[in-house]
C-alpha cells in the first residue's frame, strides 16, 4: 500500500511540474515524390502546435495541425497537394543555458489530403524526426525530414506500367509558444 501511495504521490508531484506550452508553427519544405529524380518542389505550411514537457526528465509530447502547400507543376503534371498534416512526436529537450535549448523529435505524421486533385488517397503517414533549437522559452527552429511508411498515390500513369508513389521530403520551420 505504501509503494502505491509513493507512487501517486511522485505520479501527482511531477504531473504539477509538466508544462504545458500552445503556439503558432509556419515553414517550409523540400518534397519528392519517389518515383521522379528530376527534382524536388518547395512547399509552405503552418498552423497551430503545442507540447507538453516533463521538465526533470526533459520528456515530452508534441503535436501541430498544419495546412501544407506544395506546387508539383515544375516537375510533373501534378499540379498541387493540399493537406492538413497531424504530427504527434515524442520529444527529448534539454537545456544549453538559460535563454537556450536543444530538443530531437520523432513520431508518425498523418497527411490528409484534400483539394481537387485526384492523384493522392485520401490518407497518408510518414515518420516525423527533427532536431531544433529554443530559444527564450518562446521561439523554437527546427529541420526535420519525412519518412514515408505508406503509398501516397496509389497508381499512377507516367506514359508505362502505373507504379506506386510515396512522398518524402524536408521540413524547416519557426515556431511561437506563448
Amino acid at each position: 500500500m505504501r509503494k502505491v501511495l509513493f507512487l501517486a504521490l511522485l505520479l501527482f508531484a511531477v504531473s504539477a511540474h509538466a508544462q504545458f506550452h500552445f503556439g503558432f508553427k509556419g515553414g517550409a519544405s523540400i518534397t519528392n515524390l519517389d518515383y521522379r529524380h528530376e527534382g524536388s518542389v518547395a512547399g509552405w505550411y503552418i498552423g497551430p502546435t503545442a507540447e507538453f514537457t516533463l521538465p526533470f526528465l526533459g520528456l515530452g509530447i508534441d503535436a501541430a495541425a498544419v495546412y501544407h502547400k506544395v506546387d508539383y507543376s515544375q516537375i510533373d503534371t501534378i499540379e498541387e497537394s493540399q493537406s492538413f498534416e497531424i504530427p504527434v512526436r515524442l520529444k527529448y529537450s534539454f537545456g544549453l543555458g538559460r535563454t537556450l535549448g536543444g530538443f530531437i523529435a520523432a513520431g508518425p505524421q498523418f497527411t490528409y489530403f484534400v483539394g481537387d486533385n485526384s492523384y493522392y488517397n485520401d490518407f497518408a503517414t510518414s515518420l516525423n524526426t527533427s532536431v531544433g533549437v529554443k530559444l527564450f522559452k518562446h521561439f523554437q527552429a527546427e529541420a526535420g525530414y519525412l519518412f514515408p511508411l505508406g503509398r501516397t498515390i496509389d497508381q499512377l500513369w507516367i506514359g508505362g506500367p502505373t507504379t506506386e508513389v510515396k512522398r518524402k521530403g524536408w521540413q524547416l520551420s519557426l515556431a511561437y509558444f506563448f
